[in-house]
């Protein structure tokens, strides 16, 4: 699954002398809809964008992971944003064959880069066949280069700027049409209690919070709700944990600012650690030498922690965790922070739960227990 050195080193000559050329050439039209097969979704739509699967169903992938969850992504853009949260939890990895528009393997998969072909998230696309001669006929219409996973996945990650830049005009033209949709007629709600724009737009679809909604209307407020409003609603409460921008989770590498409802730190005399979710800041915890720290347990002088429900920081050693609830945090199953009992016994009904848990009960068997 790793990206091998090789890709790395020659990447950057690669990709100058392939963009250069693909500049140069007139886009050509590649159709990534689901055709008449029926298309295999495990989900309606995107676990990352929240777009919906069939209109671009010739390039995505599905995830399967060793913690029981799917993921299916509308195209490798959305897999490479979530990489770093899954890497080291996949299973089993899997890309539509833009040819055949079924599921194969996405580890010996042909993968047609830099082609002329457009894609509808990514400034160039990254096509994947599952036989190598399709990929050459491709090459032959679209233009081309021919590479392995590793490979294209280091294009997708180095290429996500860019692709977000690409995305970003479409995007801020949802949010002015977003916030009339939700101030006219939605109800009002903390879009903060969701831990991904999927989960918020399904809850919004389910209960119907704005009512019944077009497709188009959904997904324009749902993104509004999860990036827009969700940041104001969070620099107005005065007592959310403030992480740095480059502080990185030890155990996992992942940015924690990006996870702003799942931050959680140990303090120590000279120095705070920042993590993603309880579970990451709890493997620390027991073995910190493990993630290359030489504090010791005795040297934390604060556990502090993310309420689920409000949002406040709190103490990590007084709070009440649910574990093997039916919501997922960035790295997959949680230890999910309450501050009193009652919202947590709450949690514990309402999503499956198996356990609520004081501090003090949690041992590294039951932290590792998440994972599986």
């Amino acid at each position: 699954m790793a990206i091998n050195n090789f890709s790395f080193k020659v990447a950057a000559v690669f990709t100058a002398a392939t963009l250069l050329f693909t500049l140069s050439l007139g886009a050509k039209t590649f159709k990534e809809r689901v055709t008449g097969k029926s298309p295999v979704l495990v989900q309606k739509w995107c676990s990352v964008s929240a777009e919906e699967l069939a209109d671009t169903y010739k390039t995505n992938y599905m995830a399967k992971l060793t913690d029981g969850q799917t993921k299916q992504y509308a195209a490798l853009r959305f897999l490479a944003e979530d990489y770093d949260a899954i890497k080291t939890r996949i299973k089993e990895l899997l890309v539509v064959d833009a040819k055949h528009e079924k599921f194969v393997n996405a580890l010996t998969a042909h993968y047609v880069v830099n082609s002329k072909a457009k894609t509808t998230y990514s400034k160039f696309s990254k096509i994947a066949f599952e036989n190598e001669a399709d990929a050459k006929d491709f090459v032959k219409e679209f233009g081309g280069d021919i590479r392995d996973f590793d490979f294209t996945l280091y294009l997708a990650i180095k290429d996500l700027d860019l692709d977000r830049e690409f995305f970003k005009t479409k995007q801020e033209k949802l949010y002015k049409k977003g916030e009339k949709i939700f101030e006219k007629l939605c109800e009002k709600f903390d879009p903060n209690q969701y831990g991904s724009l999927l989960d918020l737009k399904m809850d919004i679809d389910k209960k119907k919070r704005c009512g019944r909604l077009s497709a188009d209307n959904l997904h324009t407020v749902s993104v509004y709700l999860w990036e827009v409003k969700r940041f104001g609603d969070l620099v107005q409460n005065k007592n959310i944990m403030q992480v740095p921008d480059k502080a990185k989770c030890p155990v996992c590498g992942m940015f924690v600012s990006k996870y702003p409802k799942w931050a959680a730190k140990i303090v120590t005399k000279g120095h705070t650690h920042y993590f993603d979710g309880v579970k990451d800041l709890m493997k620390f915890y027991f073995a910190p030498s493990k993630f290359g720290s030489s504090h010791t347990t005795e040297e934390f002088e604060e556990i502090r922690v993310t309420d689920y429900y409000t949002q406040n920081e709190i103490d990590g050693k007084k709070a009440f965790y649910v574990a093997h609830s039916n919501v997922f945090g960035p790295m997959g199953n949680e230890l999910i922070p309450f501050e009193n009992e009652k919202d947590a016994n709450v949690f514990l009904k309402e999503h499956n739960g198996k356990a609520v848990l004081r501090f003090n009960e949690i041992t590294e068997a039951k932290v590792y227990e998440l994972d599986n």
